[in-house]
């Protein structure tokens, strides 16, 4: 296995483990929401989403 093979690999993981972590965090978010619904957390939804199109469209 090449070096760039071995770093995508790397980094692949590191990205799957992000995600993962992503996902739990936003889970959490919308417990809180639930608990304390406040427009704050509209926001930061709308946020999140604007950056993760950006990061769909630049793959």
């Amino acid at each position: 296995m090449s070096q760039a093979e071995k770093r995508y690999k790397e980094l692949f993981q590191e990205l799957q483990s992000s995600l993962k972590e992503l996902k739990k965090k936003l889970e959490q978010h919308k417990r809180d929401f639930t608990e304390n619904p406040k427009w704050s957390f509209i926001a930061d939804i709308e946020y999140i989403n604007r950056q993760l199109k950006l990061i769909a469209e630049f793959v």
